[in-house]
């Protein structure tokens, strides 16, 4: 039988304890997102200085949101394979990227670095208190027509894994 001291236990609970957070970090997310209407935002474009856009104007299409943050390696490979597919059905859903992490300047910057084809904006402190603190990035929120939460998937999916999660919500895309 293997006793440990309180210093012992301390060390091996606290990795478990970290995991268990991050996990209900995630299910409250989840919940305060599929409870808020997510074109209900008006959120400031990274590649325009004063420009602002009005999420209702989406609405009658599915959107899927792709959260971004500075210095996000998979983010950047995320926005590329949504840059990849998007052109193979554009009027089928509205991609939007939204930064959050980081102040303005760190995230136009990161908008430039992502060449997105699509709005590029900073999400709204609004935006993060309705749906709740995004623990991590990438991390893909779809809404359907009328701009309600539908799904979400976190970490990078490529073109094959985005093309199924896009049918999975009903969205055809047709590949080269």
């Amino acid at each position: 039988m293997v006793v440990l001291t309180q210093a012992q236990w301390r060390l091996a609970i606290k990795p478990v304890l970290t995991v268990l957070a991050a996990l209900l970090l995630t299910v409250f997310s989840t919940i305060a997102a599929s409870q808020t209407p997510l074109l209900g935002y008006t959120l400031r474009d990274l590649n325009s200085a004063k420009n602002s856009v009005d999420l209702k104007q989406f609405e009658g299409t599915p959107v899927m949101f792709v959260f971004f943050e500075p210095d996000c390696p998979w983010c950047f490979k995320q926005v590329k394979a949504t840059n990849q597919v998007w052109p193979d059905c554009p009027e089928s859903f509205q991609p939007i990227a939204v930064g959050v992490h980081g102040n303005r300047s760190q995230l136009k910057k990161e908008a430039h670095r992502l060449r997105a084809q699509f709005p590029t904006l900073q999400a709204s402190p609004e935006l993060i208190n309705d749906i709740g603190e995004i623990p991590g990035t990438p991390l893909i929120i779809f809404s359907d027509n009328s701009g309600n939460y539908t799904a979400h998937y976190r970490g990078f999916h490529n073109r094959e894994r985005l093309v199924q999660l896009l049918s999975d919500e009903g969205i055809a895309c047709t590949e080269e």
